[in-house]
């Protein structure tokens, strides 16, 4: 930036760099070294954003820049938004008398100079004008709490209106928008006259909704912007719309899924800008009611408890709840109760890994580990015998070569309903995936291995094999055992852990996804 000072007297604020923000009411800016000239190869752009109750003037003192007919060459250009991205008011390289004025409270200003022929530059004045109502036709709004409102309310609104209102926040927090009054032009398409809401800083973010009636629901985005756009078409205006925005932080509710429960946590700010008493909420059942602390609504929700409602969708378990408020224990007047929905997604497929190292002279070393795949937790363990009374705890554990081994899955989960089933075993003498040295003790359901026996289960959350230890050739002393497990339905004879073996051609018309590979080691033979 040039830091060079203007000669100019001038009591109101004057700014000689090279671009910048402008945020006082009134003001005035000079291209870089004016009334000196400017520098080749320039490109200044000053940001101009005053209170969203105003709009903008903008007017020139003085232009003395390289003349080209388009102006192509050194220009000033002002745009009517936050961005040189909106609507260009002109484009300017010679004197002009003409007073830009913004449609909301902000204004570009951008200066381009070429590589040739300079001149003294500009001098530019802005002022602010207060709007009908106090609000102006969009504007970027960052306040922590505040108003919009449609041109003209409660009037009629005009014909051929487009107005953006962008609010912005720090990053810390998120923005919650809701529709307080809203009366428009209301087709079933909502075609004519319309307000949309984007979750984002641009109207090429989420769309969160379009409207021309009344919501269903308050707008809460997912980051610290949010756009909202209103449009008119040219026949029918009514009273409009007016809204109000709250900042809240961006952790103002957190759900975290586990193997046994969904835990849900709300913070009380957040409760208290919609109007809500922390003690009126409940879950579905409503005797399941949370523990309020300082500043949070915690509720620990079991997963077949407190009318939890369970659905298989597309290979995953979906848990699902809902936390309500009271309509009794209301502390403000309003048509809807408080509804947060909550939601787990389990993954159905878990993947886990046992690790053996086996030659001919000396016994396998075996060590088994614990891993999770979305929500869910499964165990796998090697035991002692078939009656499986005693797993295996030595490290370590060393056995013989065709000496038979018990594993054991175990499915850690306190909803009962669901069965494990052991897909696919396979073993590698590598602690990562190595399709060059691979072999399949069973595959999609398929026993490959003539040792492998399914055992009986005393529980559908427990899941029994047995196979003969073996060790690959060429000296491969390790073995990595890598078992997929799906989790599915008790008693639901459709699903995938009641159809048996079956090809890939065949699954693909049964759902199931996510992997775990989770391994320990490596492990070293004894002596070596």
């Amino acid at each position: 930036m040039h830091m060079k000072h203007n000669e100019l007297e001038d009591t109101g604020f004057i700014y000689s760099v090279c671009g910048g923000y402008l945020y006082n009411l009134d003001g005035s800016f000079l291209s870089p070294g004016y009334p000196y000239s400017y520098s080749n190869s320039e490109t200044c752009v000053w940001y101009i954003r005053v209170s969203h109750r105003y709009i903008i003037d903008l007017w020139f003192t003085d232009i003395d820049l390289e003349v080209s007919s388009s102006c192509h060459y050194d220009y000033v250009a002002i745009y009517d938004g936050p961005s040189t991205a909106y609507n260009l008011l002109e484009k300017l390289c010679r004197a002009s008398n003409g007073t830009f004025t913004s449609s909301s409270n902000s204004m570009t200003v951008h200066f381009r100079t070429d590589s040739s022929v300079t001149r003294r530059g500009f001098a530019a004045n802005y002022r602010s004008l207060p709007i009908n109502n106090g609000y102006s036709c969009g504007g970027f709004l960052d306040e922590a709490f505040g108003s919009i409102m449609s041109p003209n309310y409660p009037n009629l609104y005009p014909n051929s209106a487009e107005c953006t209102w962008y609010i912005r926040t720090n990053s810390s927090k998120v923005i919650y928008l809701r529709i307080t009054d809203l009366e428009l032009e209301a087709p079933s398409s909502c075609s004519f006259d319309f307000v949309a809401v984007y979750d984002g800083p641009t109207r090429n973010s989420p769309l969160l909704d379009k409207f021309c009636r009344e919501p269903n629901s308050a707008f809460t985005s997912s980051s610290n912007s949010m756009t909202v756009y209103f449009r008119t078409d040219g026949s029918v205006t009514r009273r409009g719309f007016t809204a109000s925005y709250h900042t809240l932080p961006s952790n103002y509710a957190i759900l975290t899924c586990s193997t046994n429960y969904m835990d849900a946590k709300v913070d009380k700010s957040y409760l208290s800008i919609l109007g809500f008493n922390e003690s009126s909420l409940h879950l579905n059942d409503q005797s399941c009611t949370p523990i309020i602390t300082a500043d949070k609504v915690e509720f620990t929700i079991p997963l077949d408890q407190c009318g939890t409602i369970r659905e298989v969708n597309n290979g995953s378990i979906i848990y699902s709840n809902t936390i309500r408020s009271s309509p009794s224990d209301s502390t403000i007047v309003r048509t809807q109760y408080l509804q947060i929905n909550i939601g787990c997604e389990m993954q159905q497929d878990t993947m886990v890994k046992v690790i053996y190292v086996a030659n001919e002279n000396s016994a396998p070393e075996i060590i088994h580990n614990l891993t999770e795949s979305g929500m869910f937790r499964a165990s796998m363990n090697f035991y002692e015998s078939s009656l499986f009374a005693t797993p295996v705890s030595d490290s370590p554990y060393y056995v013989d070569l065709l000496q038979n081994l018990f594993v054991q899955v175990n499915l850690s989960s306190s909803d009962a309903r669901l069965k494990v089933f052991v897909d696919t075993c396979v073993a590698s003498p590598y602690n990562f995936n190595s399709p060059s040295i691979s072999y399949y003790l069973i595959k999609n359901g398929c026993v490959r291995d003539e040792t492998y026996d399914t055992l009986p289960s005393p529980a559908n959350n427990i899941a029994r094999f047995q196979f003969s230890a073996f060790k690959f050739l060429n000296a491969h002393s390790s073995v990595y055992l890598r078992c997929k497990l799906v989790i599915c339905e008790a008693y639901d004879y459709s699903s995938r852990c009641y159809r048996g073996c079956m090809s890939r051609q065949k699954r693909a018309t049964v759902s199931s996804k996510g992997n775990i590979d989770v391994t320990l080691g490596p492990i070293e033979l004894k002596g070596e």
